[in-house]
């Protein structure tokens, strides 16, 4: 009986957050401020560390990917411009279909510097 406490003591303690716990619902205006205000102050690494210290109920990976793809300040929603669609045409034909190094040049989204590929 004690061994079986152990055990679970031992998993809480290294799965803080477990999928139970989690939220799997869409992220609110809330969240979203909480999960900025934490970055601000403490910076935007160790994402595990980030879910379970800000307060949010929520995995490593699913604040990664709202800071990521939603909330970086560098990151750039306007549609773009037509130099930028030359810019990455001429980007597709240095690296080929690698979207994620593409999109890091332009500061968009992945899938959105791959349909302005796409589209020219």
């Amino acid at each position: 009986m004690e061994m079986q406490y152990l055990i679970q003591s031992n998993l809480s303690a290294a799965c803080p957050a477990l999928p139970a716990l989690r939220k799997k619902s869409p992220w609110t205006e809330e969240e979203d401020e909480i999960l900025l205000a934490y970055i601000t102050k403490h910076g935007a690494n160790k994402w595990d560390e980030v879910a379970r210290k800000s307060g949010l109920r929520r995995g490593g990976k699913s604040c990664r990917l709202r800071w990521k793809n939603q909330l970086h300040p560098r990151l750039k929603k306007d549609p773009f411009t037509v130099e930028e669609k030359d810019y990455i045409v001429q980007l597709h034909k240095h690296y080929g279909s690698k979207w994620s190094l593409i999109a890091s040049h332009v500061r968009k989204l992945k899938l959105d510097a791959k349909n302005a590929g796409n589209d020219c």
